[in-house]
């Protein structure tokens, strides 16, 4: 469940255990237990949306319509329109085979979407352009495009365009001339698309750094980095500035010509002196910044503990990915900045996913690693969405191999 869809001011440690809980049971497809335990929560937790629309989702895999329905419903009084509550109502459409109204369920659901969803808005898109492929394949080109616009990493989107191509070549295979010309190896299934993704943002990110050293090495007048330490650090500032630059705009990156992406990867400056002024950095302004934090994240934040700084820094490429730094962290400590609802969400996120994080360092054997492994990814994926948890736990878990080694 995205952060903006939660609903509420806080969530109690309870709810957040019941969620996971819920994540796992979908996961296994025990839909008659989630249902069980959507009911138990709702009776206990009323205001709590997610709750909900987990039960509505449900309902839908065992097939309960009219169930579904009623909770539908009920959500829409209770809590007013959301994107969700219109997308699993264009759900309902679609199992009673009722494409109109799927369809005018899927467009109020892009219509509610926030502006900065762009993923879950191009997921809407492609659902949208799925409903009219078979009817208006104009309009369903138009609109596939617009989904990979909008997140130029959608497969789904990028698949049923492929489809789409495969079925205007058999309507008229020798009145296009480069539809005649389309190879069938074109079509690659989600897995191939996804390894060939990983492997365009992998050179992008190598491409970004190899920017960034070479001009890190010419303002610092050296040319090799001090010790391993300034390395991996100097790598992991520009993973996090390159990944801010890629989800603020993916499409300007992946459609920028060699020269452009160059004149963009050098716009940025990844300086690790605006952290610490040499090898003797722990004594210098992260230590102070830490110690400071600490003594005050507490007041600031009354559900973080005193030594949840520790936590909330070892999942500190959360807070970046959602464009809160350590200036946005160390203001809202100090209360010389208020944190909105959403910020403390994510601050409560870090927290939570820090001490994931922490207990997969402490894990002792691979089962257990993997266990922990899978928490982490259901609770990122249930407040951030699956593309930026999959990208999250594999710099986490990628942090954690390079400590060992």
């Amino acid at each position: 469940m995205p952060i903006h869809e939660i609903g509420r001011s806080t969530v109690s440690e309870e709810e957040r255990e019941i969620q996971f809980n819920l994540y796992e049971l979908f996961k296994e497809e025990r839909f008659e237990n989630a249902k069980s335990v959507c009911l138990n929560a709702i009776e206990k937790y009323p205001d709590q949306q997610s709750f909900y629309k987990l039960l509505v989702t449900a309902y839908l895999e065992l097939n309960d319509l009219e169930e579904a329905k009623k909770v539908i419903g009920h959500l829409k009084k209770k809590f007013g329109a959301s994107h969700e509550t219109e997308f699993l109502q264009s759900r309902i459409h679609e199992i009673e085979g009722n494409t109109e109204e799927e369809i005018r369920s899927i467009t109020k659901a892009i219509d509610l979407v926030p502006e900065d969803h762009f993923d879950i808005k191009s997921d809407y898109l492609a659902n949208y352009g799925a409903c009219l492929i078979e009817f208006d394949s104009d309009k369903a080109r138009e609109v596939l495009e617009q989904a990979v616009y909008t997140n130029p990493l959608n497969i789904f989107a990028k698949e049923l365009l492929d489809e789409l191509d495969e079925l205007e070549e058999d309507e008229d295979l020798y009145e296009d001339d480069e539809l005649d010309e389309l190879d069938e190896d074109d079509e690659l299934d989600v897995d191939d698309d996804e390894i060939q993704l990983n492997e365009l943002e992998a050179e992008h990110l190598q491409l970004f750094t190899d920017v960034q050293k070479m001009m890190y090495f010419i303002r610092e007048e050296k040319d090799d980095f001090h010790s391993e330490e300034e390395e991996l650090d100097f790598k992991t500032s520009a993973r996090n500035e390159w990944t801010k630059l890629f989800f603020d705009d993916p499409k300007k990156i992946l459609d920028a010509a060699p020269d452009q992406l160059i004149k963009i990867y050098s716009s940025v400056e990844v300086n690790l002196m605006d952290i610490y002024d040499n090898e003797e950095h722990s004594d210098g302004i992260a230590q102070k910044f830490y110690e400071s934090m600490q003594s005050q994240i507490g007041e600031a934040f009354p559900f973080i503990p005193k030594d949840g700084i520790t936590f909330i820094m070892y999942a500190y490429p959360v807070l970046e990915l959602e464009h809160i730094d350590l200036t946005m962290l160390a203001k809202f400590s100090s209360g010389d900045l208020e944190a909105g609802e959403k910020d403390k969400e994510l601050i409560r996120l870090a927290y939570d996913a820090g001490k994931i994080i922490a207990k997969i360092n402490d894990a002792e054997d691979e089962e257990n690693f993997r266990m922990l492994a899978d928490k982490l990814f259901v609770l990122l994926e249930a407040n951030l969405g699956e593309r930026k948890a999959g990208y999250l736990v594999n710099i986490f878990l990628g942090n954690i191999d390079e400590s060992d080694s």
